[in-house]
């Protein structure tokens, strides 16, 4: 007899450290990044790239160069915090979260390389080693398997009884035979309550702002007298900043208002089906939550964004818990 592999082979613990360690090392870095994206080293960088062939050809500018950083130091942070949180469940054994790895580790790579140096080459490497020949029979069997008989050993043919059979049962005092007893289900643990209200709750409130923000930018972006009192407001304030450069800003923000809605929907809607058991919207809901954590943490100069990183990561937290895998797992 041969048993299917049940425990965690060190290729995919490796890959999941591995993983783990470069996505946080990757955060690090795309946020100073973005903090030091208008330091005197990135600006003389940049000249440099811009004093070479295909810079002069580009026409590119300074503010160009930087804007395209920025965006893609922020567009890091995300994908390293998804691909973190999808690592630590494919390290459980999910198959659908590694096939999420191996979709995100392209994008990942460039947008790394591009504002984070070299620290999410770590993480391709991981995502890499979980496809490995050690690794896929660990991942081509369910944990919770039989053992199988091995091919290498006879198994002797059964023998037919020579009458039927009847499975006996429990027998009452009085005679009559006791029923077997139901499998007890879990109830849904609290942890898993307050995680998917406080989903609900936050997301909403993040969807009606988001929707109704990008509905206000995109008004102005049709009204050119507003858009030039905004800038000449700007000027009295000693802030320099042309009407063109407030378009794209406009255009940017507007943008981002509908990316917060959107996201701000499908948290609410991952909440309502993690209330009802779904461990797909389970994962989804962790996800985004890293998603919200690290957008508030790169934010975190208000009261809202730390009420919104706190909130993110208690939903984390509560249904990552061993019992809400447990409650999830029996659904």
């Amino acid at each position: 007899m041969v048993l299917v592999p049940a425990e965690q082979p060190p290729v995919v613990r490796i890959a999941t450290v591995l993983i783990v360690a470069s996505g946080v090392l990757t955060i690090v870095e795309s946020v100073s990044t973005i903090r030091n994206v208008g330091s005197f080293e990135t600006v003389d960088s940049l000249n440099k790239m811009l004093s070479m062939g295909w810079g002069k050809s580009a026409h590119l500018s300074i503010t160009t160069l930087q804007e395209t950083l920025r965006v893609s130091a922020k567009v890091a942070a995300v994908l390293a915090a998804a691909t973190a949180v999808f690592a630590i469940f494919a390290g459980r054994g999910s198959r659908q979260s590694r096939t999420a790895l191996a979709i995100l580790a392209l994008p990942l790579l460039i947008a790394s390389l591009t504002a984070a140096g070299y620290a999410g080459v770590g993480m391709v490497i991981g995502i890499g080693l979980l496809w490995s020949r050690n690794a896929q029979p660990w991942f081509a069997v369910e944990r919770s398997a039989a053992p199988v008989p091995s091919p290498s050993v006879a198994t002797p043919a059964p023998t037919p009884p020579s009458a039927p059979v009847t499975p006996s049962l429990p027998i009452h005092p009085g005679g009559a035979p006791t029923p077997p007893m139901p499998a007890p289900v879990m109830s849904r643990p609290p942890r898993v309550t307050a995680a998917g209200v406080v989903a609900i709750v936050l997301s909403t409130i993040a969807a009606l702002g988001g929707l109704l923000g990008g509905i206000g930018l995109a008004v102005m972006q049709g009204r050119p007298d507003l858009r030039q009192s905004f800038v000449d407001r700007l000027h009295q304030q000693q802030i320099s900043m042309s009407l063109s450069e407030f378009d794209r800003f406009l255009t940017a923000a507007t943008i981002g208002a509908a990316l917060v809605g959107v996201l701000g929907l499908l948290g609410a809607l991952a909440g309502a089906l993690v209330l009802h058991g779904s461990p797909k919207a389970r994962i989804a809901l962790i996800v985004l939550s890293a998603i919200c954590a690290l957008i508030s943490l790169l934010a975190i100069t208000s009261v809202v964004s730390l009420i919104w990183l706190i909130g993110s990561l208690s939903v984390i937290f509560g249904l990552g818990a061993a019992d809400s895998a447990a409650w999830f797992k029996q659904r």
